[in-house]
């Protein structure tokens, strides 16, 4: 077992992703007073590899209200993108997809979007949970959008710049309705061939049920099965 005190943060870990050379990242939030992202990069032993910011753990503020990253995924070349949540207003009445690019060593790539973050507005209530990497250096996250009380899957595909693909779906947005008030999708995966599936959670008449979604690699549904 191995605990990381990012003090004198309280923190919590979200996802893990493996490098090929074995080393884990763990993403999350520090929080003192706001919450930042945070990265942690262990050894094949658990112990803190010092060649990740000289410490093995990255903070980044990006608001100063409170964020937090859910997800991260790894570029051929290295690079390290984590996802998640920002916060541009106190009370948290405003959320924001956020993303943040790192260089191998912990050092944020300033060629990502504006000095290396990326930040989308698309509603009140906007939360990615997932992100992936395609086989072309495109980028997509999945989580959810929407104005209380209607919230929708929401999936949005970047380019490796940081800009949204206009290829895909709307203007690089798809936003998917198949229940009542609250829909989220929670993992994404990528297939061989193109195709995503997406996968989480939507009120049908009233009763929560797993949901899962097939697109093409053009943001275009295939099906919807839910359970």
């Amino acid at each position: 077992m191995v605990t990381t005190s990012f003090d004198p943060f309280l923190a919590a870990a979200s996802e893990i992703v493996i490098q090929t050379d074995g080393k884990i990242i763990a993403v999350g939030q520090s929080y003192d007073d706001v919450g930042d992202f945070a990265l942690a990069r262990y050894n094949i032993d658990g112990s803190l590899d010092t060649s990740f910011d000289a410490e093995g753990k990255v903070t980044t503020m990006i608001s100063i209200h409170s964020d937090y990253a859910a997800s991260v995924t790894l570029q051929p070349d290295g690079k390290i993108i984590a996802a998640g949540t920002v916060y541009f207003v106190a009370d948290g009445s405003n959320a924001d997809f956020g993303l943040v690019r790192y260089f191998s060593n912990g050092a944020i790539d300033s060629s990502f979007g504006i000095n290396g973050i990326v930040t989308t507005d698309l509603s009140s209530s906007d939360y990615i949970h997932s992100i992936k990497m395609q086989s072309d250096g495109k980028i997509i996250v999945a989580g959810m959008s929407g104005n209380n009380p209607e919230y929708f899957f929401t999936l949005l595909r970047y380019n490796n710049s940081g800009d949204l693909d206009t290829t895909f779906g709307i203007d690089g947005i798809v936003t998917i309705n198949v229940g009542d008030d609250i829909e989220y999708a929670t993992e994404l995966s990528i297939l061989p061939y193109g195709s995503i599936i997406v996968s989480g959670s939507a009120y049908i008449d009233g009763v929560k049920r797993f949901c899962r979604n097939k697109l093409n690699s053009e943001g275009k549904m295939w099906i919807i099965i839910w359970n």
